[in-house]
């Protein structure tokens, strides 16, 4: 009898479990608002490697932030050469709209991980600092792209 008290005491985890960490992914909507898609790819692709969700879809993930990067980029220098009408505001809200969808794929792909994290530790790191820091970041980065590109095409007087 006391062989299968101490069985029931034995820890259910096997070998190859390991501990997670997570912010917390439903504040990724503010960075991705206000910072756009660098800092969104950064901290979210930094969190799912703490939930350890599957290098493909993480490859997979960059890759569309990687794309939704390039596709800003292509509208503020399409925008910047008149490219569209005068007071158009079309351009400004669909690359707020591309980030705003890039939140919801990344929300898409970490929710299930994220939900397992909270059911097992259910502790999340402090997003504030992290966010605050990658957006300055993704600011400087932008404005490096977008200052490189603006001297390649010789728009710059």
């Amino acid at each position: 009898m006391s062989k299968s008290v101490n069985e029931l005491f034995q820890p259910s985890l096997k070998d190859g479990w390991s501990k997670t960490k997570s912010y917390d992914i439903n504040h990724f909507f503010l960075v991705a608002f206000i910072g756009g898609p660098i800092p969104m790819m950064v901290l979210g692709t930094r969190n799912a490697k703490w939930l350890h969700v599957p290098k493909l879809r993480i490859y997979l993930l960059i890759t569309i932030s990687v794309l939704v990067q390039i596709v800003n980029l292509v509208m503020f220098y399409m925008y910047t050469n008149d490219a569209f009408a005068e007071g158009n505001r079309m351009p400004r809200f669909s690359m707020q709209i591309l980030s705003i969808l890039l939140f919801f794929l990344y929300k898409f792909v970490l929710n299930k991980p994220f939900q397992q994290h909270l059911l097992t530790d259910g502790e999340t790191q402090p997003l504030f600092k992290p966010a605050l820091l990658w957006i300055l970041i993704g600011v400087v980065i932008k404005l490096a792209i977008i200052v490189a590109a603006f001297m390649l095409t010789g728009n710059v007087d």
